[in-house]
């Protein structure tokens, strides 16, 4: 998550950075949207990062016995 993290804010620099230098003339339309690709690919990256550790903890809690097979976490679908 850690580097999911400093991946989004290196993009997010990056993105800054490109969208100056093309409004200054110095970078063309290309590596903007280069940039801009970036930038979500590291978001999209960190909600999978984020949501696997989610899930991962209550698989774990489910298979020591914290949480139940009713328990709304899980979803009905476990229940049944």
């Amino acid at each position: 998550l850690e580097a999911a993290d400093k991946r989004l804010r290196a993009a997010e620099q990056a993105r800054t950075a490109a969208q100056e230098r093309y409004e200054l003339g110095s970078a063309d339309i290309v590596e903007l949207q280069n940039a801009i690709r970036d930038y979500v690919d590291a978001a999209s990256q960190q909600v999978r990062a984020r949501y696997e550790l989610v899930f991962q903890k209550e698989r774990i809690d489910y298979n020591v016995g914290r949480l139940s097979p009713t328990d709304p976490l899980l979803g009905q679908s476990a229940a049944q």
